[in-house]
């Protein structure tokens, strides 16, 4: 099945696949995959629960985000 005659549901699937891929959000290699078996799907039905494969996040605990910041002997407290 061609890009071009492949459905607008599978067109746009394999396009949301490129952004996690720009977003650093899924790996290359697991894109590639993802993208043959979405390509080779039986119908968009099981296309969407293929691409389901790459988005599922689980919560393990606590998340800290990497930053840089500058070493100073400075305490801040952050109030929220």
């Amino acid at each position: 099945m061609t890009y071009e005659t492949m459905s607008s549901t599978r067109q746009e699937l394999l396009e949301d696949l490129e952004r996690r891929v720009a977003d650093h959000i899924l790996e290359p290699g697991n894109e590639a995959l993802l993208r043959k078996l979405i390509c080779r799907a039986d119908n968009d039905n099981e296309a969407l629960q293929i691409s389901a494969l790459g988005t599922t996040y689980r919560r393990t605990g606590l998340h800290f985000d990497k930053r840089l910041e500058p070493l100073t002997s400075d305490i801040h407290y952050y109030y929220k």
